[in-house]
């Protein structure tokens, strides 16, 4: 009888361990393979919840950062004289700017007196995707920035400085660093633009694109822009131009 009951017991507990696989320890239950297997299971949904996470959050400040790049480099210029539209003007070889006679041409490049220095609000400077700049010291919620078309114009005076004074036997070698930095920003401001305009080689002479006319933006515009926005009134705030 004894027997016959250990028995019944016995497949009961066989009966119960395959429709649920754990363990029997006298009466006590304890997990069994099944249960085992959860512990991992877990871990691995919330390593894979995690790792989500982390690149929803990388791609939402990826996507930021490339809607400010597309901001950018909207075709819309940052100061607003690009939506005044572009005039005709004709282009000419030699020009006052490039007479012999220093006199003159020393007279009308003087006559570029202003540096771009400018000062720009540091909310609508990421708003277009610049890099932040140095605080203005009279506002220091705005950046102290140099429009780039001042930049070159400063460039290419620099290297006519040089060039005269290499002419007139000076010695330029304290220059060095500027200057080579000077050709090499315009060699990278042109292959940015690689304007593609194809200028004429005339029959009777080898001027290039002497008297072609171009379409150009409004360097007053621009300079007008500069001026309102200067960086160095009142204050006299400008570091020397690199």
């Amino acid at each position: 009888m004894a027997d016959s009951e250990a028995r019944l017991l016995q497949d009961e507990r066989d009966s119960r361990s395959e429709l649920h696989p754990v363990k029997y320890e006298g009466d006590v239950l304890t997990p069994g393979r099944k249960a085992r297997r959860v512990g991992p299971w877990l871990r691995q949904v919330g390593i894979l919840l995690l790792l989500l996470l982390v690149s929803l959050t990388v791609n939402i400040v990826l996507y930021g950062q490339n809607q400010r790049l597309k901001r950018a480099t909207w075709n819309r210029g940052f100061t607003g004289i690009y939506a005044r539209g572009e005039s005709w003007k004709q282009f000419r070889t030699y020009t006052e700017y490039s007479d012999v006679n220093q006199s003159i041409s020393d007279a009308v490049w003087a006559g570029f007196t202003t540096n771009g220095f400018v000062a720009i609000p540091h909310d609508e400077a990421a708003e277009f995707g610049l890099p932040l700049a140095e605080d203005f010291p009279d506002d220091p919620s705005k950046g102290v920035y140099v429009l780039e078309a001042f930049h070159e114009i400063h460039c290419v005076i620099y290297l006519r400085e040089t060039i005269q004074d290499l002419l007139a036997g000076k010695s330029v070698d304290d220059r060095a660093i500027h200057i080579n930095h000077c050709y090499d920003a315009l060699r990278q401001a042109i292959q940015c633009r690689a304007d593609d305009t194809p200028i004429y080689i005339p029959y009777r002479s080898r001027l290039t694109g002497d008297g072609q006319y171009r379409r150009c933006r409004d360097w007053n515009a621009l300079e007008a822009w500069a001026q309102k926005h200067t960086a160095c009134w009142p204050t006299g705030h400008c570091a020397d131009l690199e």
